[in-house]
């Protein structure tokens, strides 16, 4: 079987959280000439990796509690208090990042994480929510027009 018939047997969360690693490898690749900047250091790198990690995490999240919030047992959502703690631990972990990073770049000056590439890694997860939410919705309307 060839790479691109792997893919696209594959789920479309699957091949999101492909496109979320792949943009995190090329991004994190793109950061790393920054790294021969001194204000920047490996800083660069390493908070858009770290950005990258965190919103596959995000989005892993974000699937699994959906499908636990839309997976009923009985009339009632199954572990329901497990998609609030999802909620409450990904809110923490960017939080915790942004912070981290926002002392290492401003406050300590120190090159271990960069501020502004954390924070550009942790944008592409919500345009892929919004861009797959409108095309479930108009793949939803072509199959009931048919």
């Amino acid at each position: 079987m060839k790479l691109k018939e792997k893919i696209l047997a594959l789920s479309d969360e699957k091949k999101n959280m492909l496109l979320l690693a792949a943009i995190g490898v090329v991004g994190t690749l793109s950061c790393l000439p920054l790294c021969l900047l001194p204000e920047m250091g490996i800083g660069a790198a390493l908070g858009f990796l770290a950005g990258s990690l965190l919103e596959i995490f995000s989005y892993f999240s974000i699937c699994y509690g959906s499908s636990l919030i839309l997976g009923k047992e009985n009339g009632k959502s199954s572990k329901l208090g497990l998609v609030v703690l999802f909620y409450l631990l990904r809110f923490a972990l960017i939080a915790g990042l942004l912070v981290l990073a926002a002392f290492c770049t401003f406050s300590w000056k120190a090159p271990y994480l960069n501020f502004w590439t954390s924070f550009v890694a942790l944008l592409p997860v919500y345009p892929l929510l919004i861009a797959t939410g409108l095309l479930g919705a108009k793949k939803t309307k072509k199959g009931q027009q048919e």
